[in-house]
């Protein structure tokens, strides 16, 4: 059926620049992003990934499951569904932004519901007024276990966070 929907769609929109986006857009939608009802994929023992995230333009969220406090790694699609997952995982104590694009429209939702801070290298906080931030300015250690480094590229703020557990994980 979803095959006929498109090649019908494709006949009647030849030559449109949108084309690719009414194709996927559809499919089940919420608002303007993507429906996503699937649980975020375990990787690692205590590492989940989420989705990818149209509002992010397609990237993807991780939540590392620790002891001393979660930690979400970008912003994953905000659903009811996410939001329920990140309770049942005891919740989000730091959200850590590792470049502008990894910031969701809906990003304060996520602070709201979990009073947590935002960890951003300093020259992408600019981006979050109103919002309570953490900004840091180069590479160290942030927490015993993790280390943030600032790895200016993609953006001038680009980051990452190095999880020292599980022999080591790079975001």
């Amino acid at each position: 059926m979803l095959d006929n929907q498109i090649e019908n769609q494709s006949k009647e929109s030849e030559g449109n620049p949108n084309h690719a986006k009414r194709l996927v857009s559809n499919r089940t939608m919420r608002g303007k992003g993507l429906t996503v009802n699937k649980e975020p994929l375990q990787v690692l023992e205590s590492i989940f990934a989420f989705f990818p995230n149209r509002e992010t333009l397609g990237g993807t969220a991780y939540l590392i499951v620790r002891n001393d406090g979660n930690i979400l790694i970008d912003c994953p699609l905000w659903t009811e569904q996410t939001q329920q997952f990140l309770v049942e995982k005891g919740g989000v104590d730091w959200l850590v932004i590792t470049h502008r694009q990894g910031i969701s429209p809906q990003i304060h939702l996520i602070q709201t519901a979990f009073s947590c801070p935002i960890i951003i290298q300093e020259q992408e906080a600019y981006l979050l007024p109103n919002l309570e931030v953490s900004p840091f300015q180069q590479t160290g250690d942030w927490l015993p276990d993790c280390q943030l480094l600032w790895t200016p590229g993609f953006s001038p703020g680009s980051a990452c966070l190095y999880y020292r557990a599980l022999g080591g994980v790079l975001f």
